[in-house]
């Protein structure tokens, strides 16, 4: 089984050996609008444009002395050829560029390091968020290839699987929650079906985490990506925040507990409360029996008929069946989780269930 890539378009690989072709003829190129995913020298940055007879434009410095002139090249990609005008030098910005040569990146899972090897020099980026789509890891690799002027353009991104990744968290990519401003690593969920978030843990920086939370705090929807496929939250009225510094990298981690998730922060206006089992702590070993240990500490604080840990077998499966209670859907750090249905007959399945036998009263 081949190991996870993405690839460049060749649309776009054909695109820079364009380039490189035409400055190989000594065409000088401008980009005059679209994208610029080769950082071509661009018109703005040299002078003004103006229509201009034997040409398509003359670049024009801000008192209209004309210093060159464009010419289309690849007008689908909004490339001119830029001849300077007599007795002008080329502008510094054009003089000075030269189309990057491609290269591929092989990154590590298990080291979050990212290799760049041609020729004699190796490139290496470390810290990677290797849960993020690759697609996403490569446009962030060549951002940092431009920056660092290292004359690069990474085409292609091959990852080497962590062999350890089924036993952690997320063993198929690390889900990455947006609000239309910021993208934040998951570390943990749980929601409804009706997608109202109980529970949601964020790595990030602190300016971005705390963008998150005023989209909570308005009560604004945001959606979490995961393999692909986007899932809409909803927040719920209150949420505690926590946070732990990650000195390492930068960047916090943070984690929003719904009020209904927390003994004693629920109120009497909430139709639920949701009970939720986290990865090292008591009773994460077996889940099931923690939920079940769960269920009838909050009943009793919730309800006002007593509930007896004697009765926990029968009325957790009679809960389940008339969906008193539900599953949350969990993934990272949080692995298991139910709603409990305050608006149902509790009084009602209690009765039933003595009138049956199912429980006694001692």
């Amino acid at each position: 089984m081949s190991n996870p890539s993405y690839e460049m378009s060749s649309y776009t690989r054909n695109e820079l050996k364009g380039i490189r072709r035409m400055m190989e003829l000594g065409f000088n190129l401008v980009l005059f609008y679209g994208n610029n995913p080769f950082h071509l020298p661009e018109s703005h940055e040299i002078g003004k444009t103006t229509r201009y007879p034997g040409h398509d434009f003359a670049m024009t410095t801000q008192n209209g002395e004309i210093i060159g002139y464009l010419d289309y090249a690849n007008a689908g990609n909004g490339q001119y050829r830029y001849s300077p005008a007599q007795d002008k030098k080329l502008p510094k910005v054009i003089e000075d560029y030269r189309a990057p040569k491609e290269v591929e990146v092989v990154l590590d899972q298990a080291t979050r390091v990212a290799t760049i090897t041609t020729g004699d020099t190796i490139i290496t980026f470390t810290g990677v968020n290797v849960f993020d789509r690759l697609d996403h890891i490569l446009d962030e690799i060549n951002g940092e290839l431009y920056r660092l002027n290292t004359g690069y353009w990474a085409w292609r991104i091959e990852m080497i699987p962590d062999p350890e990744a089924a036993s952690k968290p997320f063993s198929n990519g690390v889900p990455v929650v947006m609000n239309g401003q910021v993208r934040l690593a998951v570390t943990g969920y749980a929601y409804e079906d009706n997608s109202f978030l109980h529970y949601l843990g964020v790595v990030g920086h602190k300016t971005g985490i705390e963008s998150l939370r005023a989209t909570m705090v308005q009560g604004k929807p945001f959606y979490m990506e995961v393999n692909g496929s986007p899932v809409s939250f909803y927040p719920l009225p209150k949420y505690e925040q926590v946070w732990q510094p990650m000195p390492e990298y930068s960047s916090h981690h943070s984690a929003f507990i719904a009020h209904q998730a927390l003994p004693g922060k629920w109120t009497p206006d909430d139709n639920t409360i949701s009970l939720l089992v986290f990865r090292g702590t008591d009773g994460a070993e077996n889940p099931a029996a923690e939920i079940k240990r769960q269920f009838i500490s909050r009943l009793n604080e919730a309800l006002e008929i007593p509930i007896v840990p004697e009765w926990a077998d029968a009325l957790w499966e009679a809960a389940k069946l008339t969906r008193f209670v539900r599953k949350l859907t969990v993934g990272g750090d949080c692995i298991a989780g139910i709603l409990i249905n305050l608006n149902a007959d509790w009084n009602h399945l209690v009765e039933t269930l003595l009138e049956e036998g199912k429980i006694v009263v001692a």
